[in-house]
């Protein structure tokens, strides 16, 4: 015998921590004692056994699916667990088919809360080890109620056979003293004769020797933080041994470091100057290394520092002040905070007046009351209040910028003027005068009766399936024992709140015509669980509870009850109810609360007060949240919200304006103007039939079965009532959603506030999210949208349906967001918590003509540069990038899309008749074209394209606090860069709204050529329609035809329009830094026609000019 046996295959490597024993905390791992306490379950059918032999064990366990049901599971409950604490779940497993299994663990009982692990394992079918390192999370304290569940329904099919081995789920409480652990595995090797062993290499040189039975082995003792390469080879009983197999490189994880740094010495706080106070102190020490700082002030956290000084600013003239100071490392461990150290602000000698107030208004809120409000002042040192002046003559000094001018006489005329002074006797100059006419005797009074009626009349309606289970449930008391009302906020929801709900379905059985109108045993059950409610005070642990989600509740119950109810639980009731406060949505509701106040108690200056607010946030204030000048709508910070926040905003808005209606506090006609403008010319570009744009729904994605448009069709409805000056629109828009006349809205717009550029014709919607320095791009906070570091990267969203992308978040591979650019890592980059997340360039942007569009970004993404444009025309846009670069070895991968599976995807070679794509991933060699889904992606440059359309799993944990595992059918297409790409280029067309005949005559005609596409400048002009869009990065010039180029002096985006012997040139400043351009037309023969354009400032920065010439 001279043949050598077949290089073993299929090699795989794992490295693990070994733990310090006793630390498996399951019950029968390997299932030699048979199944028990393991438990199979399925609605389909299935059986499972320990009838088989294990991984070198005598028995495993063995799970037929017969058929496959919704519900299939293997899992073991009454699991203890301690909180946020490191886990290991480890075990072998192997599949008949290779179909895949996922772990969880969660609570064993409704509402499932997951405790931390959700993972997906890719089994193959041989006897594999698998781990996985996670840290306990979603309860507090010990917990007796665990259960690992390992999940079958997602991916098996009938005549599936799963096999499971040592099973163990160990605390990671420290080394065993053996260091780290490789298990490695491999497929059996074939022989001419017959394998005799296999020998086990590492870094080149010989371990071990195994004999033929053992296709795994555990390689002891390894080094943490280090590389290893594994190499495993065949030998027969002639002794001849195969090739080495392919090398396989598996790196051990670095020791956890669990040591606090020393804590800091020395602090020593010195004021200089009445503001600002320096701190200083000895550096701490640390086993690995100090990361940086917390400063505490008055023992509140007020900075950090990654050196050993710190600034604080801002404090007030001669005030004492105590700081201490603990030291962090990378791990999050941290010392105890230092000893204090007080210093006193130095005190200071005012001579500076105050700014003069700005923005007054005067609003008459009654026939003998104007309220007045305005902008507050700033000062040198610090406003100390405001006097008020009545027609030239002061009556009155204020603290806060606001006031109510009380006494006066009805149907009467007032001019008012405001000052600001400070605490050392300096006076602003008097603000620009308001004036206000108070109201005629009378009206207020019945119009309050009016509004209260027609509140409570809309706040009747829901279901009341239930009322008869509350009312049965209820104790005595007024509570339900199944409430806990001493909890907090667990995933998402506040328990308590329950309560309030139920008083509400109570509520509205009340007042409803049916079983339990005007019944007494009601009516004491809703008293009795007011009391309770008043008593227990249940105490939320964040703002939206504490301040808006119990009132919301607790308001619309005690405007149906107030003429039923004691006038001292409407008080107490009432009392709940805030001030306005906040911003965007949250101020309005705040503002509603106000409202519901002044009708239980009325009292005219609280409806009005509210209402005032609530009109107020429909003006554009430079730098605020809300309602943009754009009609774009922002939340915690500059971040486009439309889809969230704004979609709250909107439908409140629309309520109290259709509330109000014809009453003397009546939204006036300026403030309507503003409200149509944020739906009509704002929303509804960001609306494709019943769906929301992805683009403007903010951390709303992460939540499952959510952004539809559904709300939005009762506030057009409320609007068409009322009859308003766009009623037709609102109409064709409310058409729209419900599933018709998609040519409601055509056209094309930049939303130069929000860095968003929407794209709309009959056929199809399109957008890109980006994001500048000048705003936010989007947000992680409490804890949704965990991994949408890359998203507002060039994220680009195509509609047609409207449900493309509906549900798709959980199995997104969220390193290919559609339109992106961006590294392709297994760990994803975390946004900060509660912070803002802006762009990380200022030429962010776009142009557009109304029909007609261009976008162009500067990318700095992760450690990735290039630019990257769109441009948009009636059939196609072309996107381009060019410079794209990368310099740490890390692939990088231009996602085309990544959307729901939902057709055959078709692909040509030669732009011919195409071929149906297999499922699965593969790389298309050079395509002219791909089809999905009405869809068509064009490529007029070769290159291979990377296409996968199979089964993609998750579990909606991964990206928010809602859990379910999800698995769900996805079609993506990207370009891979590969690593380390320098000067990469890209360039495809997307066809959207186009059947294959189509797609194969237009691949072979396409009316758009790519001008230039360098990092200077990016150029396409569609021929047809003698349109050329230029995004240029710096000033310079281009062809865009035969005899006519275009010169820009600065950065710029343009778009040039020829048509009937005219030419239409449309430019913006993506940076909003400059004040004009010039852009110059060159003809054939020297003849150069210059045209200068004005740029538009504040608000309005980065909205397109046109001329035309």
């Amino acid at each position: 015998d001279t043949t050598a046996p077949a290089p073993p295959a299929n090699v795989k490597a794992a490295a693990i921590l070994p733990l310090s024993a006793p630390s498996n905390i399951l019950s029968n791992p390997g299932f030699e004692s048979g199944t028990s306490p393991w438990v199979f379950y399925t609605n389909g059918t299935g059986t499972f056994a320990a009838d088989v032999g294990g991984d070198g064990s005598v028995y495993a366990g063995h799970a037929v699916v017969s058929q496959p049901g919704t519900n299939v599971q293997l899992y073991q409950k009454d699991i203890a667990l301690e909180p946020n604490t490191l886990y290991q779940l480890s075990f072998k497993a192997y599949s008949n088919t290779g179909h895949d299994v996922s772990a969880s663990l969660q609570k064993h009982g409704s509402p499932y809360t997951n405790y931390g692990l959700s993972q997906v394992f890719d089994l193959t079918t041989s006897w594999t080890t698998y781990s996985v390192q996670f840290t306990t999370s979603g309860f507090t304290g010990t917990v007796n109620d665990g259960r690992l569940m390992l999940w079958l329904a997602s991916y098996a099919v009938s005549g599936d056979e799963y096999f499971f081995d040592d099973v163990e789920l160990k605390k990671v409480n420290g080394f065993s003293g053996t260091g780290w652990e490789v298990n490695l595995s491999w497929d059996a090797a074939t022989d001419n004769v017959g394998v005799a062993g296999y020998k086990i290499y590492r870094d080149g040189t010989l371990v071990v020797s195994r004999p033929s039975s053992a296709v795994s082995y555990s390689d002891l003792g390894l080094t943490a933080n280090r590389t290893y390469s594994y190499t495993i080879s065949a030998f027969d009983a002639a002794g001849n041994e195969s090739a080495r197999s392919t090398p396989i490189d598996v790196t051990t994880q670095a020791s956890p470091d669990t040591t606090s740094p020393t804590v800091p010495a020395g602090l020593m706080a010195t004021a200089v100057s009445a503001n600002q106070i320096n701190l200083s102190w000895t550096a701490s020490t640390d086993s690995v290394g100090v990361t940086g700082y917390r400063i505490f002030r008055n023992g509140i956290q007020v900075g950090t520092s990654t050196t050993t000084t710190y600034q604080n600013t801002g404090l007030s003239p001669n005030t004492s002040y105590s700081f201490t100071v603990s030291a962090y490392d990378a791990a999050g461990n941290e010392s105890n905070q230092s000893s204090s150290a007080s210093a006193t602000t130095q005190p200071t000698t005012d001579t500076t007046a105050p700014s003069v107030p700005a923005g007054l208004t005067a609003t008459a809120a009654s026939s003998s009351q104007i309220d007045l409000s305005w902008t507050s002042s700033t000062d040198s040192v610090g406003v100390t209040g405001y006097r008020i002046f009545r027609n030239s003559i002061q009556v009155a000094t204020s603290a806060t910028p606001g006031y109510l001018s009380t006494g006066l006489s009805a149907n009467t005329n007032y001019s008012f003027t405001v000052l600001a002074y400070d605490a050392a006797g300096n006076e602003s100059g008097q603000s620009v005068p308001a004036s206000a006419t108070t109201l005629p005797t009378g009206t207020v009074s019945g119009d309050i009766n009016t509004l209260q009626s027609r509140l409570a009349s809309t706040y009747a309606t829901g279901s009341t399936a239930n009322a008869a289970t509350y009312l049965a449930t209820q104790q005595t008391d007024g509570r339900w024992t199944d409430i806990d009302y001493t909890a907090r906020r667990v995933g998402g929801a506040w328990a308590p709140l329950e309560h309030l709900k139920r008083l509400r379905v109570m509520a509205i059985a009340y007042v409803r015509t049916g079983t339990y109108y005007h019944n007494a045993a009601v009516l004491n059950g809703i008293s009795n669980g007011l009391v309770y409610w008043s008593t227990a005070k249940p105490d939320p642990a964040d703002y939206y509870f504490k301040n808006i989600g119990q009132q919301l509740e607790l308001g619309p119950t005690l405007i149906i009850m107030e003429p039923y109810l004691s006038s001292s639980l409407v008080s107490e009731g009432a009392a709940y109810m805030n001030d306005p406060g906040g911003s965007g949505s949250n101020l309005v509701d705040t503002a509603s609360e106000t409202i519901w106040r002044g009708c239980l108690n009325e009292s005219l200056t609280n409806v009005q007060k509210g209402l005032n607010a609530i009109k107020n946030t429909l003006t554009v204030v430079a730098g605020s949240e809300g309602l943009q000048a754009d009609f774009s709508f922002h939340q915690h910070g500059p971040l486009l919200y439309n889809g969230g926040y704004g979609r709250v905003f909107t439908d409140s808005l629309s309520f109290w304006a259709s509330m109000t209606r014809g009453l003397t506090f009546a939204f006036e006609s300026t403030r309507m103007d503003a409200l149509s403008g944020i739906i009509l010319d704002g929303s509804q570009w960001m609306v494709r039939r019943e769906y929301w744009d992805q683009a403007a729904r903010g951390r709303d994605i992460t939540r499952p079965n959510t952004g539809t448009s559904s709300s939005l069709s009762t506030s057009l409805n409320l609007l068409i009532a009322m009859g308003t000056a766009r009623k037709p629109e609102f109409e064709a828009f409310l058409s729209h959603i419900k599933g018709g006349n998609d040519g409601a809205l055509t056209g094309n717009k930049h939303f130069w506030n929000s860095d968003l550029h929407v794209h709309r014709r009959n056929d199809y919607h399109i957008s890109v999210r980006l994001s500048s320095t000048r705003t936010v791009g989007t947000e992680y906070n409490s804890g949704e949208n965990k991994l949408a570091y890359y998203l507002p990267f060039g994220m680009t969203t195509i509609l047609r349906a409207g449900d493309e992308y509906y549900n798709i978040y959980p199995v997104w591979d969220w390193a290919r967001i559609p339109g992106v650019t961006s590294p392709y890592k297994s760990i994803i980059p975390t946004i900060k918590s509660g912070s803002e997340y802006r762009g990380t360039t200022n030429f962010v942007g776009g142009v557009s003509d109304g029909t007609y569009g261009a976008v162009g970004l500067d990318l700095k993404l992760d450690g990735v540069t290039g630019r990257k444009a769109w441009f948009f025309f009636d059939k196609e846009f072309v996107a381009l990038g060019a410079g794209i670069t990368e310099g740490n070895n890390i692939p990088v991968f231009t996602s085309l899309n990544q959307t729901l599976l939902k057709s055959e995807v078709k692909v040509s070679y030669d732009g011919g008749v195409g071929s149906t794509a297999a499922r699965g991933q593969q790389t298309l060699n050079s395509p002219k074209w791909v089809h999905h889904d009405g869809v068509g992606y064009v490529f007029p440059v070769s290159g291979n394209v990377e296409l996968k359309s199979d089964r993609q799993s998750g579990n909606w944990n991964l990206i928010g606090v809602n859990s379910g595992i999800v698995a769900m059918d996805v079609f993506s297409l990207w370009f891979d860069h590969g690593a380390n790409p320098a000067n990469a280029q890209y360039e495809y067309v997307v066809v959207p709204g186009i059947n294959q005949s189509e797609i194969e005559t237009y691949a072979r005609d396409i009316p758009v050529r790519t001008i230039q596409n360098t990092p200077d400048i990016q150029a396409v002009r569609n021929d047809r329609l003698g349109i050329a869009g230029m995004v240029f990065y710096s000033a310079g010039d281009v062809e865009i035809r035969d005899g006519l180029s275009i010169r820009v002096d600065r950065p710029c985006v343009v778009l040039v329009k020829e048509s009937a012997g005219q030419t239409a040139v449309t430019v913006a400043d993506p940076t909003g830094l400059a004040s004009n351009v010039t852009v110059t037309i060159l003809y054939a023969g020297g003849i150069s026609q210059p045209m200068v354009f004005t740029l538009p400032g504040g608000t309005e920065k980065g909205r397109s000019v046109t001329q035309i010439r």
